[in-house]
């Protein structure tokens, strides 16, 4: 099972910022237990650059990668607004960890969630 990581890389070097470590940690727990349903789940990542525009190429990149079922980004409103629309378009389940903005969910869009209050 392979899930998209979309993240500013740049970002790494901030010590308060752990994102990747949480996503790494949480993937080797999930395969130390047998995975999701006796799959293995893989990590994809690549670097938006903190932009509209590198992110929508990085969306593009998961979109036409068939084994991608899913992408993981922390991005500003206006950044994870572009990008769902490509993730509900290629059926990819995307999770934005940062956009508290509720209008980001009101599209009826089936595939697009935020995980913050």
């Amino acid at each position: 099972i392979k899930i998209g990581v979309a993240y500013n890389f740049a970002l790494k070097e901030d010590t308060n910022n752990n994102f990747l470590e949480g996503i790494e940690l949480a993937v080797k727990t999930i395969n130390q237990h047998g995975g999701i349903l006796n799959r293995k789940v893989t990590i994809v990542q690549k670097d938006t650059k903190g932009n509209k525009a590198e992110a929508m190429q990085v969306a593009k990149e998961f979109a036409i990668d068939t084994d991608i079922i899913a992408v993981i980004s922390p991005s500003n409103k206006y950044i994870a607004k572009a990008v769902s629309v490509v993730y509900e378009y290629a059926k990819i389940v995307y999770i934005s960890t940062t956009v508290t903005d509720p209008a980001f969910t009101r599209e009826d869009f089936d595939y697009i969630f935020r995980n913050i209050p």
